[in-house]
């Protein structure tokens, strides 16, 4: 089954979804999350992976400040370049109906433009890799958390409350086991996360209960 005919299966499943694209959406974090959450326990050198983040961050830390410290000869030079090269790839791609207003601009005036956007988002991607590097944590046993599965059960119920406004109930068997299309919902959900890195996937009908932390009919 594709992802497409997937997320509308799980659909289907809920007595009734409001937004199908909040629905989609919310999903598909919750299972992210779950997914980079098994990820990390499942890292096999930590200190490395946080030693090459933290790498990339400084170097592209330090081309910012490199750009910054040009001086006005050095810059004009570079955004002279970079808008001629500008005008070569429009001429390549037979882009001779650019707007006048650009058209017409020096090549170094289109060229800052450009070089100030890039060195955003160098400075932006320094970031980026500093707060993963510091996302990094010590390796687990190869299982995830206990209570990964149960946050990700947690999101999964508030999907359900926010698609059908009610909540989700369980019903008790004779063998004294618990029931319901929420549960079920779940684990179809979930369960394929933990099968994708390799894991049996937890039974999931103590997480939902204590989720739910209802009276099951």
């Amino acid at each position: 089954m594709d992802d497409y005919h997937r997320r509308k299966a799980l659909a289907k499943m809920l007595p009734e979804v409001r937004n199908y694209r909040a629905f989609r959406k919310d999903v598909s974090d919750a299972v992210l999350w779950l997914s980079n959450t098994i990820y990390e326990t499942k890292r096999k050198d930590p200190a490395d992976t946080r030693q090459r983040l933290k790498k990339l961050s400084k170097l592209l830390t330090d081309a910012t400040t490199a750009i910054s410290e040009l001086g006005y000869d050095a810059r004009w030079k570079l955004d002279s370049v970079t808008g001629v090269e500008i005008r070569h790839e429009e001429a390549r791609k037979g882009a001779e109906e650019a707007p006048t207003s650009i058209s017409k601009e020096p090549y170094h005036t289109r060229g800052r433009k450009v070089v100030a956007d890039l060195a955003n988002g160098v400075a932006h991607l320094a970031d980026l890799a500093g707060n993963a590097a510091l996302g990094i944590r010590p390796p687990g046993k190869g299982r995830p958390p206990a209570g990964a599965y149960r946050e990700a059960v947690r999101s999964l119920m508030e999907v359900w409350i926010e698609q059908t406004g009610n909540r989700p109930t369980l019903t008790t068997l004779p063998s004294g086991r618990k029931q319901g299309v929420s549960l079920n919902f779940c684990r179809e959900v979930i369960n394929p996360v933990y099968e994708a890195h390799g894991l049996n996937p937890p039974d999931g009908e103590r997480a939902v209960r204590d989720v739910l932390a209802i009276d099951e009919d």
